[in-house]
């Protein structure tokens, strides 16, 4: 077989399966890889760190035998610690750091069989729905070069998207597995907190706001990414058990009958746009062909309030990054080191007291116990991923939009669907069931459900996506 013609055919764990049956080697495949990002890489800008010679030699060595194995791998570059890699976070600050030990993320993808191809390009310390930084520059979609990809997970989306890899890792602290999965037509699922730890160094983001995960073309893969890497360790802030059934044969298990809601209603006011309420209500259509009973509701409670705890819970967590950042470099950062909102952002945190941030802390923890109680009185409930349609590159960015206009912007309007989950914890998916005839764009729909059902949204999403299939969809620009 000629792999380098027949790779778009395969997901992850079916280019596994060729090397564990002997079709292929995993140098065979990095080898295809490298050639689909020369290809591809030019038009999009997706790598960040290009690890194709170290992908060449891992490839030679000993692998795991898990089920990704010799399967090349793409690592979002943000606090994403690959031993002797750069790990540049998007930040002229971290540009020339090199990691000095593994991440226990990177452990367990190594364990799983996976071997390094890529960094992958990510916003300025990886607050933002589009890819844009200094360092690099603007990563572009595969379906518009003058629309982003989404973010934070930005060049991971990118690369899936226009099929130069099947799955890439991603992160989500707000959305920013789900909105780069949204606009780029991909698989993104945000697990339950406590699911996949952080570290080290991090230990927890924004009080349990952030999760680690991937973005990917079919949900097995999500699954089986998710039994790879997923596992409390001790000391963890948030402990989730693993499954007693493994989510990969969990999700191709049938959901039964389900009790769902939908709503296309924003919680923050915004207008929704109408590809994304049409991508709902065929959704909605599709479910209840299923076999499952749906019914409209509604969230109810004070976004404007939610928004602005967020935006001061994250202004002082990025002020301690810049503590650990002047730790690590031996000085402070300036503001040549950053993009005007970052540095804002650190600056907004300093000013606040510790009675201001205990404040915040609580009051996000009271709004997750509203968002969860809201959304448990159905088994999932359904909502458009985003309000808006993938932004245009340059709108709303890091360096010339004003601060508080550019967190109402981004909380608002880009993820007020998205950041309730970080918040409560819940686990919510995002899956590719729209598409615009009029944009020439996917679009995702959500899907969440009560802690620790993310086996539940993927036996619902496994059966969605055989009577929906979407991995036939390809955009303009693919390798």
């Amino acid at each position: 077989m000629s792999i380098k013609d027949e790779f778009q055919k395969y997901d992850a764990l079916g280019l596994a399966a060729l090397v564990k049956n002997g079709d292929v080697s995993a140098s065979e495949l990095m080898e295809v890889v490298i050639g689909r990002i020369e290809k591809v890489n030019p038009e999009l800008n997706f790598v960040a760190v290009d690890c194709s010679e170290l992908g060449r030699e891992l490839a030679k060595g000993d692998i795991p035998d898990g089920p990704f194995h010799g399967v090349p791998y793409f690592l979002k570059d943000l606090f994403t610690d690959w031993k002797g890699v750069q790990c540049k976070n998007g930040t002229m600050m971290y540009k020339d750091y090199v990691s000095e030990h593994d991440g226990i993320t990177v452990e367990r993808a190594k364990a799983g069989g996976f071997i390094l191809a890529s960094k992958t390009t990510v916003p300025e310390m990886g607050w933002a729905a589009a890819g844009e930084n200094l360092v690099t520059g603007n990563t572009l979609s595969p379906w518009d070069v003058t629309r982003t990809p989404g973010g934070s997970s930005s060049g991971s989306a990118a690369a899936v998207a226009a099929r130069v890899i099947p799955i890439a890792n991603g992160s989500d602290g707000g959305g920013s597995i789900r909105l780069p999965a949204a606009m780029s037509g991909l698989v993104g699922l945000k697990p339950s907190r406590g699911r996949i730890p952080w570290g080290p160094p991090i230990c927890d983001f924004g009080y349990g706001f952030g999760t680690e995960g991937c973005v990917s073309l079919t949900v097995r893969d999500t699954a089986a990414y998710l039994d790879v890497v997923g596992g409390s360790v001790p000391g963890d802030p948030y402990a989730y058990p693993s499954p007693e059934t493994p989510f990969l044969g969990d999700s191709m298990r049938d959901p039964g009958k389900l009790r769902i809601g939908f709503t296309t209603v924003s919680p923050s006011g915004c207008d929704v746009w109408d590809d994304a309420v049409t991508a709902v209500q065929k959704t909605v259509k599709l479910c209840e062909d299923l076999g499952h009973h749906v019914e409209e509701m509604s969230y109810d409670y004070d976004f404007e309030a939610f928004q602005n705890h967020i935006t001061r819970m994250l202004g002082a967590t990025y002020s301690l990054a810049f503590d650990n950042t002047a730790e690590l470099f031996g000085r402070e950062p300036s503001g040549d080191d950053f993009m005007n909102f970052m540095y804002a952002s650190s600056k907004a945190g300093k000013n606040l007291t510790g009675a201001d941030h205990a404040r915040d802390v609580e009051a996000l923890r009271v709004f997750a116990r509203e968002i969860a109680a809201q959304t448990v009185r159905y088994d999932v409930v359904i909502t458009p991923t985003m309000a808006i349609k993938a932004p245009k590159i340059g709108w709303c960015n890091m360096t010339d939009t004003p601060y508080d206009e550019y967190n109402r912007t981004v909380l608002g309007d880009v993820c007020p669907f998205t950041i309730p989950h970080n918040c409560s914890g819940l686990p919510a998916i995002s899956l590719p069931l729209g598409f615009s005839e009029t944009d020439g764009l996917p679009v995702g729909v959500q899907f969440a459900a009560a802690h620790g059902r993310d086996g539940l949204l993927l036996r619902l999403a496994t059966q969605i996506e055989s009577a929906a299939p979407w991995i036939d969809r390809l955009p303009p620009i693919h390798a």
